[in-house]
């Protein structure tokens, strides 16, 4: 099993209200749920981070390739980031997490 963790950096200091909250986790997986049918082209498990943070977690039943893996973190960070810059937040997403389950 697959897992990857993704957490916004820097939203404890912007003070978003619960609706613009919840729009950013919209945004994050809608973001995250395109970007996976380009690179994985199946489907994967898409979870909201632990209470309090904003992101997503990433779960699939296989291990996933490392090339596709880097592949997709590369362009899921790029898009939220860009998204970010363009909506004239001072956020930035990351990966916090990878594992393999077995």
């Amino acid at each position: 099993m697959t897992y990857l963790k993704f957490e916004v950096i820097g939203h404890l200091q912007e003070h978003f209200t619960d609706r613009e909250t919840t729009i950013l986790q919209m945004a994050i997986l809608n973001i995250a749920a395109v970007t996976n049918v380009l690179i994985f082209e199946t489907g994967i498990m898409l979870n909201p981070p632990d209470e309090g943070a904003i992101g997503i977690t990433l779960s699939c039943e296989w291990e996933v390739e490392r090339a596709k893996e880097k592949e997709f973190c590369e362009a899921f960070i790029c898009k939220i980031n860009t998204f970010f810059q363009m909506s004239n937040l001072n956020l930035h997403m990351d990966l916090v997490n990878n594992r393999y389950i077995s």
